[in-house]
């Protein structure tokens, strides 16, 4: 059996639990010992972090789910590639977020707060490009524009459209089983 990342956990331990064998592509089975395959996505962070860096931006900041379902690889290539172009990392520009994030009123007022201080990020990397559509509409609501004030670049499965803009970051090539840059 193949199953993807949209899987529920349940799946995946009924699937233990009757021995059927299993692969698992496109996701990382927390706390199981499945076979998985999985696109570079630490390599294609860290390429994300210098596409950024040479559009000269420092504060570069990364959304990934919360833990335990935080990708270890995402931060991995997010660290190496602010440690190769020079850049510091700060855990402040490091968010866990669910889905929901944007739906709690006191969660956006927090972020609000924050992207108005002196050391708000320039540069976003999310790992959905829901997350990303969010973050758009959180600045056109602060004044700030995208891609004029802000860049934001996200990881998707297909070519995501939002207010006239296409989405940049990863797309993923399952006819290779990887990711590559768009």
């Amino acid at each position: 059996i193949m199953t993807v990342s949209i899987t529920d956990y349940m799946v995946f331990q009924s699937l233990i639990n009757f021995g059927v064998p299993c692969l698992v592509v496109d996701h990382w089975p927390i706390g199981m010992n499945l076979p998985s395959i999985n696109p570079n996505h630490s390599d294609a962070t860290k390429e994300l972090v210098y596409v950024l860096a040479s559009l000269k931006h420092k504060n570069i900041a990364l959304m990934d789910r919360p833990d335990p379902r935080l990708n270890p690889e995402l931060a991995s290539g997010y660290k190496a590639g602010l440690a190769a172009t020079g850049l510091d990392f700060q855990e402040s520009m490091m968010f866990n977020i669910s889905s929901g994030f944007f739906a709690r009123a006191e969660q956006i007022s927090k972020f609000e707060k924050f992207m108005l201080s002196d050391k708000h990020p320039t540069a976003f990397i999310t790992y959905t490009s829901d997350i990303a559509v969010e973050l758009i509409k959180v600045f056109n609501r602060l004044g700030m524009k995208v891609p004029y004030d802000i860049s934001i670049v996200t990881y998707c499965s297909n070519q995501v459209e939002f207010n006239g803009m296409i989405l940049s970051g990863i797309s993923y090539d399952w006819s290779g089983i990887g990711s590559y840059s768009v």
